[in-house]
Parts: structure tokens; sequence; C-alpha cells
């Protein structure tokens, strides 16, 4: 995990015409597009999906349920929670208590492999060196009857 403070912004009352150019040239430099109100306070993020659907309806679209943690002693503990969870998820923003955007934690794919092994051996599973699973779902309640070898 890493933390990161190479992201862009955009302001919720933004036109849609007037930042998609930088939108696009945005993401698909693989930053991150969060979204703040005039205070500065996080309102959501645009990623390649919302910006397909901003494109179509001509009106800046917001993921306003994406991930956000709270900054803490336990944010670290939180986000590897989400990545677990939810294979999805790379990018998770960290707020202060009144909204404001700190920075972002961020997983790089070998980083989320490592974790899902991780918790694949913690549940009981026989798993060799360099193995990288990404993107799986595995019956782990019978994890102690499978073994993966190494490479």
């Amino acid at each position: 995990m890493f933390l990161n403070k190479n992201y862009a912004f955009v302001e919720s009352d933004s036109k849609y015409a007037q930042v998609k150019d930088y939108l696009y040239s945005v993401l698909y430099e693989g930053k991150t597009v969060f979204v703040i109100n005039k205070e500065g306070c996080y309102e959501g993020c645009i990623g390649m999906t919302e910006l397909k659907e901003s494109e179509i309806e001509n009106r800046l679209i917001i993921n306003k349920n994406s991930k956000k943690i709270v900054h803490s002693e336990k944010e670290q503990e939180m986000a590897k929670y989400i990545f677990q969870k939810n294979q999805n998820i790379t990018r998770i923003p960290v707020i202060d208590e009144k909204g404001k955007m700190l920075y972002e934690l961020c997983y790089e794919c070998k980083d989320k492999s490592d974790m899902v092994v991780e918790e694949l051996r913690n549940r009981g599973m026989t798993i060799g060196e360099n193995v990288f699973i990404l993107n799986c779902n595995m019956d782990y309640t019978w994890g102690w009857l499978i073994s993966i070898g190494n490479n």
C-alpha cells in the first residue's frame, strides 16, 4: 500500500463540456479524479464508467457511493479490508473529519495479489511461492483440501 498525492480534482458544479477534455487526459494518465464542492470537501469520484455516462448524458456524472476513509490511526487496516473485499477497488481517498481530501491510499496489483494469497493461506490453503491470484472466487471453507504449488 502506498500514499498517493498525484490525483486530480474537479468541482461538483462544473459543466461537463468545460471539463470533458481535462477528464479524458487525466483519466488516461491513470490518475484518479476526485469531485469536491466549493468548500473543498469530498463529494465522490469520476472514473472511466462515469466519464462514459457523462458523455452519453452530456452532464457530469459523479460516483457518490465510492468508498472513502476518514483519517485515523486505523486507516491502513480499514483500507486493506476494503481492498480485500472488493478486487475492483485499487484507490481509496482519505479525508479529514470535515470532509477535505488529504491523500489517497493505493494498492498495486502485486500488493493485492499478495493480500489475496495471504488471506487464502490464513484460511488453510497451502500456496507455494511466486503465486499471484487476482479476480477469483474460491470456496475457502474447504481450504485445507486445496494445494497450489510454486510459480
